[in-house]
């Protein structure tokens, strides 16, 4: 199966690369070393080469996303998009930002309007919004990884892991393991315990959904995959514990006991 189209907006949160809307900072001289006042991270594609490049997505039927990381880069594809959706509507289409990071309130409803899905890694929040914190401070980290608003807006979210460095879900650079991401959506806690906007916690039905029928929505996949119906691909998993009614504390431990992919067993723990 052929994927989206994808392009590169800017670089990365962790290597101060990402196309901010404002300034690093101050707390980004000791990180990364950035000295220029006015640096705001790098930009890859403006406005204008991004309308070329959306629009002849929307025209050929391709899927269009986007790696972007920082709110600049957010806004300047967000604009760019606006102006592909005057000509031709993408609603249909399911566009998405890749990543994103940092939503405004603005940036939502500019998403919800058009119809733009958000392809979210909880691994981020979950490794890195302790370091991003002492680089950005409070008031930025209020729109980072913004769960509850997305959704509250109708946006469709989907859950991933980004790149994995290990081969273990757990103790990977990016850790991999679904339950791991679902409780830090759930808890909006990192891996210090540390809490950042509590009121853009999640339920767990919600974090599930991220993980199954969100993402079968994300590829055009809704009617065979991402829910237990007739006439769906039987692919399921038995958990050590029920996820929507365990203590909360365990939704990061729960382990897959036995995985059927299309009907078929393809695993069982201890075999």
């Amino acid at each position: 199966m052929i994927g989206a189209l994808k392009v590169l907006i800017d670089g990365g949160v962790l290597t101060g690369t990402a196309y901010l809307r404002e300034p690093w900072g101050e707390g980004a001289k000791e990180i990364y070393g950035i000295t220029d006042p006015n640096y705001r991270g790098i930009l890859n594609l403006n406005k204008e080469e991004l309308i070329r490049i959306i629009t002849a997505a929307n025209e050929f039927g391709w899927k269009f996303t986007a790696h972007v990381t920082g709110g600049g880069g957010v806004d300047v594809l967000l604009s760019a998009l606006e102006e592909v959706d005057k000509v031709s509507p993408i609603s249909s289409k399911r566009f998405s930002v890749i990543h994103g990071n940092f939503y405004t309130p603005e940036a939502i409803t500019k998403m919800a309007a058009m119809g733009v899905y958000a392809d979210m890694q909880p691994a981020w929040f979950f490794k890195d919004a302790d370091l991003l914190n002492q680089v950005l401070g409070e008031e930025r980290m209020n729109t980072f990884h913004p769960y509850k608003s997305l959704m509250g807006a109708g946006i469709m979210v989907n859950g991933g892991s980004d790149h994995m460095v290990k081969l273990d879900s757990y103790t990977s650079i990016n850790p991999y393991n679904p339950f791991v991401a679902m409780w830090s959506v759930v808890t909006r806690k990192t891996e210090r315990g540390s809490v950042y906007a509590p009121h853009e916690a999640i339920s767990r039905e919600q974090a599930l959904k991220m993980y199954t029928i969100n993402n079968a929505y994300a590829s055009f996949e809704e009617d065979i995959k991402g829910s237990l119906e007739p006439g769906k691909l039987a692919d399921l998993v038995v958990l050590s514990e029920d996820i929507l009614t365990c203590p909360e504390e365990n939704i990061k431990n729960i382990k897959a006991l036995l995985t059927m992919v299309d009907g078929k067993v393809v695993y069982e723990a201890n075999k």
